[in-house]
């Protein structure tokens, strides 16, 4: 056990050291080491980590106190902290501790009264804090590490609450089935005469017995596949609630093959969106020759409005829909869209025409490659307006003599307006993430979607789909698409700077400023630099970024609301990536965008942030920017412009030559739809020094103004490496 868990240790320690690049210096000009070579190797390791038997999480440690703060055991960054706070005397939880995520509450009244919460935290260092939970009495710590190469996650969560002597431990519908998770379960009681006996299939972890009230964490201390309900008797009646969480290992350094670019396109809800038309977006990255482009939609069922035509400016009609299911009533359609053998190559704009306006509407768009110039299967697999967030069972056609089908798979809820948050979007186990759009906050004004892929390499029949966290009831449409992979077919992405993929995020509940409040996005990613930027001029001050990987971003430029751009550098596929933002701010309705850039070969550095510092006047409707963004480096410089407008929208930019404008427009947008907040986002390669002109096409609107500004990264070629060949490890199976 210790030699193979050192192996797989070492296998993608090695792995992950190559796929940054910088770190062993080398470079894809060197013929015996490939630029993805560590890549590659990071998924085969994931791919025989199955045949290498491994404790999913290490327990790293526990702590408890009588207090409203407790010390963290030993920890790094990376390892989640899980913290369970219970106040007695009162049926309200405690407060949450700066920094972290709420999980659940519960309470039950009674004499005494009691009330808990049970948050997390992935640490950024060795010197975490729990912050304040005010109002908790007793506190339990635990600290889990997850192995290398993985990450964690909280999948599903349940609670209960007695006034008997009986204690409940909810069942969970486990995100992950595979055996990985490890389910943790936690108590709190209002006296000192129930007893904490651990629930059958789990320990002790941290138990804590104040002057009045008493709590403890237990944990199952190894993966498992199921947890049904448990119930202990304590003893004694009295008030006591209860909980059970879902510690998932969530593969860190993944991506889904033939993938050549990713929207995750905005969306407009029922609440408060304005009827709108001719839905225009531009491709990521320039298409490539003899690639697919696959389109999904979905629209409001009661507008009345078909989509009439979705054509490339360049590359012609998508022609009739691929695959279509109804909500009905009340509900939302959505349809799916395939153009194959693209003729055109170069940055192309989509538009999405309906035969008149709609309000609901919301897209995800992915470019593949490697698949057939005719790729599309007979098949698809559907489901409307279902509560299973799964595609009925389909078996596309067989085509495992060159190489299998590719599937592609949207998922969007079909509620007009769903009743329930989703916290977190896991895929199946064959699937990865390439878009989980829970970045709403709140369930009535949403428009929530996934979009999965991978390579099915054995024809047989198969059944897509995803875990959708904390809801249940709400109804999902679904749509497979089976795209017939063929090797060499099409253009594999470009060798210079690219983007993989845009995420676009909008809310109308975005948290209150306060160091306790935070905001949490999923964002799967491909790249090697990521950045996410807002545009509000109210963020707070003190708007902090991390993510799961155990990392805080940088922050271009100064102060938020200066540029208000965050990124991390350098960075390896993560298809499980989820990014927290601490601090909230003062408008309720911002937005967010992600940006996931890939450059082979190279080490990215920041150079700068650039300011806009409010120099537009309104009523015009060109804006040229004072502030000019002014690279250092002839090496290849990637400008990101991200741009707050106040009324809008921004239409376009039109200098430099060769900027590529990222938002989507349309007739009828206006600022206070969720699509895009109506500013201006777009993106340019210099490679050239000195300063570099911007101007944008807008909306004259006397109450225009600009916020946020540019960041700039410069990729510097690594080294060529000209040592002796790169001998690749191999894991020889052993059943």
């Amino acid at each position: 056990m210790i030699v193979r868990q050192t192996i797989k240790r070492s296998l993608i320690a090695l792995a992950v050291s190559t796929a940054l690049g910088s770190t062993l210096g080398l470079s894809a000009a060197a013929a015996d080491v490939p630029w993805n070579f560590g890549r590659n190797l990071i998924a085969s390791v994931h791919e025989r980590a199955q045949d290498i038997k491994f404790a999913a999480f290490t327990a790293v440690g526990s702590a408890t106190s009588s207090s409203n703060t407790v010390s963290i055991p030993s920890h790094q960054a990376g390892d989640i902290i899980v913290i369970w706070a219970v106040q007695g005397g009162a049926a309200t939880a405690p407060s949450l501790g700066a920094g972290y995520r709420s999980i659940l509450t519960k309470t039950q009244a009674g004499s005494p009264a009691i009330g808990a919460r049970l948050g997390i935290r992935v640490a950024t260092s060795t010197s975490d804090t729990s912050g304040t939970w005010t109002n908790a009495n007793e506190m339990c710590c635990q600290v889990y590490r997850p192995q290398i190469g993985y990450v964690a996650r909280i999948g599903q969560s349940a609670s209960s609450s007695s006034t008997t002597a009986t204690v409940t431990f909810p069942a969970l519908t486990l995100a992950d089935g595979g055996g990985n998770s490890w389910i943790l379960g936690f108590l709190g009681v209002s006296n000192l005469v129930q007893t904490m006996n651990a629930p059958t299939g789990m320990t002790s972890v941290s138990p804590v017995q104040g002057a009045s009230y008493e709590a403890c964490g237990y944990d199952t201390q190894a993966g498992t596949s199921s947890w049904s309900v448990q119930t202990v008797n304590s003893g004694s009646a009295g008030q006591s609630v209860s909980a059970t969480v879902e510690l998932v290992l969530a593969p860190a350094y993944t991506s889904c093959p033939n993938i050549y670019s990713v929207i995750g396109g905005g969306g407009n809800a029922n609440t408060g969106s304005n009827p709108g038309n001719n839905y225009k977006f531009k491709t990521p990255k320039p298409t490539g020759a003899g690639n697919t482009w696959v389109l999904f939609v979905t629209y409001d069922h009661d507008s009345g409005q078909t989509i009439s035509s979705i054509s490339g400016a360049a590359n012609g009609s998508f022609g009739s829909a691929r695959a279509t299911v109804t909500g009905g009533a009340g509900h939302l359609d959505t349809v799916a869209y395939a153009l194959p053998n693209l003729g055109t190559a170069g940055t192309d704009e989509i538009t999405i025409t309906f035969t008149g306006t709609v309000t609901v509407i919301q897209l995800c768009f992915v470019e593949v490659y490697g698949v057939a110039a005719s790729p599309i299967n007979s098949s698809t697999g559907t489901a409307a307006y279902s509560t299973s967030t799964a595609t009925a069972s389909f078996t596309p056609d067989n085509n495992d003599a060159t190489g299998g089908n590719l599937i592609i798979t949207y998922f969007a809820k079909a509620d007009l307006t769903p009743t329930h948050i989703t916290t977190d979007i896991f895929a199946d186990s064959a699937s990865t993430l390439l878009v989980a759009d829970i970045g709403w906050a709140n369930a009535t004004d949403s428009v929530t979607k996934a979009m999965t892929g991978f390579v099915q390499t054995s024809h047989a029949a198969i059944t897509p789909s995803i875990t959708s966290v904390a809801e249940s009831g709400d109804h999902w449409n679904c749509i497979a698409l089976a795209l017939k992979v063929q090797a060499g077919a099409g253009t594999s992405p470009p060798t210079g700077i690219q983007i993989n993929k845009f995420d676009h995020f909008t809310t109308r509940h975005y948290p209150a400023a306060s160091a306790s409040n935070n905001f949490t996005l999923q964002c799967p990613c491909s790249g090697n630099l990521r950045a996410i930027g807002c545009t509000d001029q109210a963020l707070s001050s003190s708007t902090i970024v991390r993510d799961n990987e155990g990392v805080q971003w940088s922050l271009a430029g100064n102060t938020p609301p200066d540029v208000s751009i965050w990124y991390r550098l350098n960075t390896p596929p993560n298809a499980n990536l989820e990014v927290t933002i601490d601090g909230g701010g003062g408008d309720i309705g911002l937005s967010w965008r992600f940006m996931d850039a890939y450059a082979p070969s190279v080490t990215w550095s920041y150079e700068t942030g650039i300011a806009l510092n409010d120099d537009l006047s309104g009523g015009v409707t060109t804006y040229t920017p004072a502030s000019k963004p002014s690279p250092l480096t002839t090496n290849p410089t990637l400008i990101f412009a991200n741009i707050g407008l106040g009324a809008g929208p921004g239409l376009a930019v039109t200098a430099p030559s060769g900027a590529v404008w990222d938002l989507c427009t349309y007739t009828g947008e206006v600022d206070s739809d969720e699509m895009e907040n109506a500013d201006i986002m777009c993106h340019y390669v210099a490679m050239a020094t000195g300063a570099i002109t911007f101007t944008y096409t807008i909306t004259g609107q006397s109450s225009n103004n600009s916020s946020g500004g540019y960041a700039l990264f410069v990729a510097t070629p690594l080294p060529v490496y000209s040592g002796p060949p790169c001998v690749v490890p191999t894991v020889v199976r052993t059943h």
